[in-house]
């Protein structure tokens, strides 16, 4: 089980409408992006009778209780999203120590998932389970949870770019080969492709796993979160606007691409059409490149990541 939401963030006491719509909205977005991405995503049976505005609870507001009015395809919603959820008291082992955790040294309170979560990870001593919230009653993050004086590391997301975060913090810390890696890469950055067998490059890159994942991290975050936007510019700007973000990133020159081996080794079948990988970042200046074939993402699609190398044939 991936993603378990945090009932304590549906405290709603301080929004009226439309805020209160928004925000319910909000959440809904965020559990359904999970879903869709085929992660486990469980909740408390105490997110449905806790009261969350004036005293009343979730279920309350939504049969038109409180004075709120909930519109029909929200409460639709709802139901389609949490009648089939499971509730993670009826999961099995192990239970939470305690129901009460002080999040990054906050005061002690009432959090049952969180504490769900806390023991989860204490128990496989990684970041396996992260927190669903909602920014208006949690920051976004890696945090320190203490339950009964044990502090475990859980990943807070309030949006969509948090759980791309969530992933790529698991690859940077938690991942020890390139297969993981692989696993975890179309979560992490979810505006690239990746070409199949791709990663297995890694392996021919010089230096040890543990020094590559960072600076690939930092690579394929650039490319994922600016390479849209860089490459819908003319291609003598390209280099500029990707140094400007920290990244190296050059087109091969005409010497290279008149050369057929260094041509051979740059093209790529992708389904069943020869692409042509002469764009790349260097993590170091002489050694150690990510190849990347950019023109689906200047048409509104994917950037396409399809060599690690160590350094391809000029």
């Amino acid at each position: 089980m991936r993603y378990v939401v945090d009932e304590t963030s549906w405290d709603l006491d301080d929004l009226e409408e439309p805020d209160l719509v928004r925000t319910i909205n909000e959440i809904l977005d965020l559990v359904d992006d999970a879903i869709v991405q085929g992660h486990g995503c469980c909740c408390s049976q105490e997110l449905f009778g806790q009261p969350v505005k004036n005293g009343f609870s979730f279920y309350q507001l939504l049969g038109g209780e409180g004075g709120i009015s909930i519109p029909r395809e929200l409460v639709e919603r709802h139901a389609a999203i949490f009648n089939s959820m499971p509730i993670w008291e009826e999961l099995g082992p192990p239970p939470p120590a305690d129901y009460d955790a002080s999040i990054d040294g906050g005061v002690q309170e009432f959090a049952c998932s969180i504490c769900w979560a806390h023991a989860k990870n204490l128990l496989s001593r990684r970041c396996d389970v992260a927190v669903i919230s909602h920014a208006h009653r949690r920051s976004p993050g890696l945090k320190m949870v203490q339950v009964l004086g044990l502090d475990v590391g859980i990943w807070f997301a309030t949006c969509v770019a948090d759980t791309e975060l969530y992933f790529r913090y698991l690859i940077s810390n938690m991942s020890s080969n390139r297969r993981e890696m692989e696993a975890l890469s179309s979560f992490a950055f979810r505006r690239l492709g990746f070409v199949d067998g791709c990663f297995a490059g890694i392996g021919n890159m010089e230096g040890g796993y543990t020094d590559l994942v960072g600076p690939i991290v930092t690579h394929l975050s650039v490319f994922s979160d600016y390479g849209a936007d860089v490459f819908a510019n003319p291609n003598d700007q390209v280099s500029t606007r990707f140094g400007s973000l920290g990244v190296t990133v050059s087109n091969e020159n005409g010497n290279t691409r008149a050369n057929n081996e260094a041509a051979r080794a740059r093209t790529i079948p992708v389904n069943g059409v020869d692409r042509e990988f002469w764009w790349h970042s260097k993590l170091e200046p002489h050694r150690n490149r990510i190849h990347i074939c950019p023109e689906d993402a200047r048409s509104g699609g994917k950037i396409l990541v399809g060599i690690f190398a160590r350094h391809l044939p000029t």
